[in-house]
């Protein structure tokens, strides 16, 4: 049997990262010291990182690591290697009982991933972290909501942390899972996964005299003892259903809130991969749609209603983006621009111009317009509609 490598290590190690929460790393069977092109990686990452500062490089600090070295290395496995394996990762902190920087870190019983493996199906470290202790027996009596603070509002928190430590907006953060959206994670609207033992385990281990003929006998004292237990059984029942009814509508709606959180970042984020696409491709549509040429829209329009697409024949002499927003489908967006116009007498005017466009991989620009543009005049004095 092949010997299990142990994970973590005893004491106390100094750290010299400035973050207050950061992974602790272990190599599998790949390092730096027998592969090559690995040593080369990390080099490159220090060196585009920390060119002026040999402190904070990932060989100075290893086996610690911030998000942001996590991430880089991380990124430049997944690209070189088809399937790495780390011995384990875990989330340390150093945060002292002041919430200051204490430089020293011990290995606690937080959030781990054992054995760590890079492949295809890897997005982030934290999607990774949260899905993991959301799978861990270790993990089992915390609930959904519990978890959901841990990681995103006690301090220090992973979230944050991982957002400052890499430099982004929160919109760009990855979005945190709503409940029962990880394979393999456990239930958590109850102890489902917490054995009991049943009533034939209880009377197996008991003979059926001993246990019954006590509490079934004629003796009024018990039968006055059993009426008044049993009466404060029925109280403490009837509150503790209530209890338990008042917290589950409290992580239902905490669910149901992150659920929709989730959603509006989902829509952000695809909103934000794709409005280059998306005003590039409108603006060129404007610029034929005023030639007044019905023919050089053409690649442009879906087959639906806006094949009925009639040009305009004017000069544009500005396209000014005012949003793009994601439709209720999730498929489509909708695109306003405010444009400046020179008509064939030489009059100038401005226009808000709105129409709704959506991906088509058939299509010449790979984005066609699918409905009849709305224009309507616009007036730098009466501001934009909401």
């Amino acid at each position: 049997m092949a010997k299990i490598q142990p994970f973590g290590f005893k004491g106390t190690k100094r750290v010299s990262i400035q973050e207050p929460l950061f992974l602790y790393i272990e190599w599998g069977n790949i390092t730096p010291d027998n592969n090559e092109e690995l040593k080369g990686i990390i080099d490159e990452i220090d060196l585009d990182l920390y060119p002026n500062d040999v402190n904070k490089s990932i060989g100075k600090n290893f086996p610690f690591l911030t998000f942001l070295q996590a991430e880089n290395l991380f990124s430049e496995i997944k690209d070189n290697f088809q399937h790495f394996t780390f011995n384990g990762i875990a989330l340390v902190s150093q945060v002292s009982g002041s919430k200051l920087l204490g430089g020293k870190v011990s290995f606690g019983n937080g959030p781990r991933i054992t054995p760590f493996v890079i492949d295809e199906r890897y997005e982030n470290i934290v999607i990774s972290l949260i899905s993991e202790t959301r799978r861990d027996k270790r993990f089992e009596q915390y609930s959904f909501d519990d978890l959901a603070k841990y990681f995103c509002t006690v301090e220090p928190n992973l979230m944050d942390v991982y957002k400052d430590s890499l430099g982004i907006s929160v919109a760009d953060l990855p979005v945190y899972p709503p409940s029962n959206s990880i394979e393999g994670e456990l239930d958590r609207d109850g102890v489902s996964s917490i054995e009991r033992p049943t009533p034939q385990t209880v009377t197996s281990k008991s003979t059926s005299n001993s246990y019954s003929e006590p509490y079934f006998s004629n003796n009024e004292g018990r039968n006055k003892n059993t009426l008044i237990l049993g009466a404060l059984a029925l109280v403490v029942s009837v509150f503790a259903i209530g209890f338990c009814s008042v917290t589950y509508k409290t992580v239902k709606d905490q669910d149901q809130k992150l659920n929709f959180l989730y959603e509006e970042l989902t829509m952000v984020k695809k909103v934000q991969e794709n409005e280059h696409a998306v005003d590039m491709v409108s603006r060129y549509f404007i610029t034929y749609y005023f030639t007044g040429n019905k023919e050089a829209i053409k690649p442009y329009l879906s087959n639906g209603d806006a094949k009925f697409t009639q040009p305009v024949k004017a000069q544009v002499t500005s396209t000014i983006l005012e949003k793009i927003s994601l439709n209720d489908d999730g498929e489509t967006y909708n695109v306003s621009y405010v444009i400046g116009l020179r008509a064939e007498n030489s009059t100038v005017s401005s226009e808000r111009i709105s129409f709704n466009i959506k991906s088509d991989e058939q299509s010449l620009m790979k984005w066609v317009v699918i409905s009849e543009p709305l224009r309507e005049p616009f007036s730098s004095t009466n501001g934009k509609e909401n």
